[in-house]
């Protein structure tokens, strides 16, 4: 029986993978050995479909409110046999992809060239990834599997205000050896836990990278292709800094850095590299503000900031400034950011940790969410979160979802005459990867920021305590009640769509 399948379609039979080239009635023609050896298989084995969860040729559609996963528990394969296939891999043109949760696929979301002014907005993309058994020589435990992995060449592409960790691979990840890598707005983005990376062998260019979130793990832009330009880095908070490499027409305006890591710098940028010249003028700097504690480094007063690869020789490690206590190394005059290099004559280092911060960033596609970010680098037990603007009133109902743990952790909470809730920030926990193998086991996915960070979902609930998040075949009759009083309150489309939701899960 081939319903379900389609030419492309992956399976796997036995240990044997093969992809579907034709269908005729229900015999298929495929492509043998893919990533493995052809064998002979008696009647009676067992086959599965593999391949991405939900692949989106058409075009001009929104796809939004789905949970994507995978559930097959054996997190170790051969590389391109995708038994852990994509949770999203969108091709068609002006597509969105909303408020979705993706985890435990091979990757979270491809996001590819074809997609043109498509737009990845709100999604939670966790635990994605798998190891690789297919290893060439001297190579161990390679793992796989990006949160988001993109291309992009004409039009903007939009990736905003999406919750990515605890990825195999990486949280972020715009990466080509021969396809292009132009045009991105990345806004908003709460990225933890992952390494973050924009570049790759062909050019990073014309894109924006502003008011992105990140906790253990710096923002990293460019790789090994020299002609990356056209970036603006703005307004970004960046307690694990900044590493530029081999870009051009740079301007890093408006971000908050501070070196909380032991021997990092707060901005790391690579100007030279194999011969090709990226100079001290390409880059502007402007507006910033830096924290850096005198015992946040064991090399502390020296690793403020790097450049690496001076032509002239001329330092290695700056200083803020030549008046600053503390002192840069290298053969500069004064090995300092400011007078060696021109840069951040208008920002401001200030030499102590940073103090407490919330953000809360509305949702646009939905008036009644929130993603709620909290750096707690004190290590309070509760912090106060003011929804004063959003649109929300004194004694508004919420659950407020961990979203390290979205679909098991989850507290109601009403705000109060100020318009402000209370948020514990102990007590919480994150979610464990689905499956067991050396990867799952190793540690190398991030263990739970709590108390330091934290990061939620607030739900305005309506009628009564509800979220989307909370359809299962125990919630069915109070989402539907929900949708009762939503009717009263909004409209009888989204009751209805709520309903039906609440219906498919009775």
């Amino acid at each position: 029986n081939v319903s379900g399948l389609s030419p492309g379609s992956n399976l796997k039979i036995e240990d044997e993978y093969v992809v579907v080239y034709r269908i005729n009635g229900n015999t298929l023609s495929v492509w043998r050995g893919w990533g493995t050896e052809p064998v002979v298989h008696s009647a009676g084995a067992k086959v599965l479909i593999t391949g991405d969860v939900l692949t989106i040729n058409g075009h001009d559609a929104i796809y939004r409110d789905l949970i994507v996963t995978n559930s097959n528990p054996v997190r170790a394969e051969d590389r391109d046999a995708k038994v852990h296939g994509g949770g999203f891999d969108i091709f068609g043109a002006h597509v969105k992809v909303i408020n979705n949760i993706i985890h435990d696929a091979g990757q979270g979301i491809g996001f590819w060239v074809q997609a043109v002014d498509s737009e990845v907005y709100g999604n939670l993309i966790f635990n994605n990834g798998y190891q690789n058994t297919d290893l060439a020589v001297g190579q161990t435990n390679w793992i796989n599997g990006h949160g988001i992995y993109m291309q992009n060449d004409q039009g903007m592409k939009t990736v905003s205000d999406n919750i990515i960790f605890n990825q195999f691979g990486l949280g972020m990840h715009a990466y080509s050896t021969n396809s292009t890598l132009n045009n991105f707005l990345i806004k908003g983005n709460i990225h933890f836990n992952d390494r973050f990376l924009l570049g790759g062998l062909t050019p990073f260019t014309n894109s924006t990278v502003e008011e992105n979130y990140f906790y253990n793990g710096p923002l990293a832009i460019g790789y090994r292709n020299a002609d990356n330009s056209g970036i603006m880095i703005k307004n970004n908070y960046l307690p694990d800094g900044l590493s530029l490499q081999l870009s051009k027409n740079v301007t890093v305006t408006g971000n908050t850095v501070w070196e909380s890591v032991k021997g990092t710098n707060a901005v790391n940028v690579s100007l030279i590299f194999d011969g090709t010249n990226n100079q001290v003028s390409d880059y502007t700097f402007s507006n910033n503000t830096y924290y850096h504690s005198s015992l946040s480094s064991m090399f502390y007063p020296y690793h403020q900031f790097s450049v690496g690869l001076l032509l002239n020789g001329c330092g290695s490690y700056f200083w803020f400034n030549k008046s600053n206590k503390g002192f840069g190394y290298g053969g500069c005059a004064n090995n300092s950011w400011q007078e060696d290099l021109g840069y951040d004559k208008d920002s401001t280092l200030i030499l102590t940790p940073p103090p407490d911060k919330v953000f809360v960033r509305p949702n646009k596609y939905d008036a009644r969410r929130a993603h709620v970010i909290i750096y707690n680098w004190s290590l309070q037990d509760k912090v106060t979160v003011d929804l004063s603007g959003l649109g929300f009133k004194p004694g508004d109902a919420f659950v407020l979802r961990n979203a390290q743990n979205y679909l098991n952790e989850f507290l109601n909470v009403t705000s109060d005459a100020n318009n402000k809730i209370t948020v514990s920030m102990t007590g919480w926990t994150i979610a464990e990867p689905i499956g067991s193998n050396d990867v799952v086991n190793s540690g190398i996915l991030g263990k739970s920021t709590f108390p330091r960070f934290g990061v939620f979902v607030l739900i305005k609930t309506i009628g009564v305590a509800f979220s989307e998040g909370d359809l299962s075949a125990n919630g069915a009759v109070t989402a539907y009640d929900a949708a009762l009083a939503l009717q009263q309150e909004k409209t009888a489309l989204e009751a209805a769509q709520i309903a039906q939701r609440a219906v498919g899960h009775s």
